[in-house]
């Protein structure tokens, strides 16, 4: 475990304690280096948890690194889902660092070079979604239309944008009803992205 005295010091925080099913966490890795130490390669593991499922693709660095009192501090930002309620425990995180470039013949770096440096653990708290509610976030729809007069049998394009902070790939498939009219519908198309705000995303679907 590391101490203030340690050359490299990992630290695993969340925003906030407690989360709903499927909505966004963002568990952000500090590595903290002490100054005037060299890094020669670093390899770091996930914190992991049964029912945590990692968004892969969104992870980010805080850039540049920062200066705090004897430490130079990068941060990693990894997004995280809860599948189920109740209390998940998120197990440390390891970074695997070598500090002398002791090589062998072949190019590569003496394992026993490496130190392990091992993060805190958390426990959190999952709670369940209101009842027939399946999103978790903050969300905005826009509903319109190609044209507001036409004649029999010609076709009226009608498009949902839907836009916001949360969970949004849950949405699936809009029903949509009017009586006396056919209704053709497109696949619906999502997009998703890795915001200050956190996980957020477009859902956008024509009819």
């Amino acid at each position: 475990v590391a101490t203030k005295d340690s050359d490299f010091i990992l630290e695993l925080k969340t925003d906030k304690s407690e989360y709903y099913i499927g909505e966004s966490i963002k568990l952000k890795l500090i590595f903290k280096q002490r100054k005037g130490t060299s890094i020669y390669d670093i390899q770091y593991q996930s914190p992991q948890a049964d029912n945590l499922w990692e968004k892969s693709g969104f992870n980010t660095f805080d850039k540049p690194p920062k200066d705090v009192g004897n430490f130079t501090e990068q941060s990693i930002n990894i997004l995280y889902s809860a599948q189920k309620e109740g209390i998940i425990d998120i197990k440390p995180a390891q970074f695997l660092v070598a500090t002398r470039d002791r090589r062998s013949v072949f190019g590569f770096v003496d394992s026993s070079d490496y130190k392990s440096v091992i993060s805190n653990s958390l426990k959190l708290n999952i709670k369940p979604l209101p009842k027939d509610v399946n999103l978790s976030g903050s969300f905005n729809m826009k509903v319109s239309v190609d044209k507001e007069k036409t004649k029999a049998n010609k076709p009226i394009t009608l498009t949902i944008k839907i836009d916001g902070d949360g969970n949004i790939e849950d949405i699936g498939k809009l029903p949509l009803d009017i009586d006396g009219a056919t209704i053709y519908s497109n696949e619906p198309v999502i997009k998703h992205s890795f915001t200050n705000r956190g996980y957020s995303g477009s859902y956008e679907i024509s009819y």
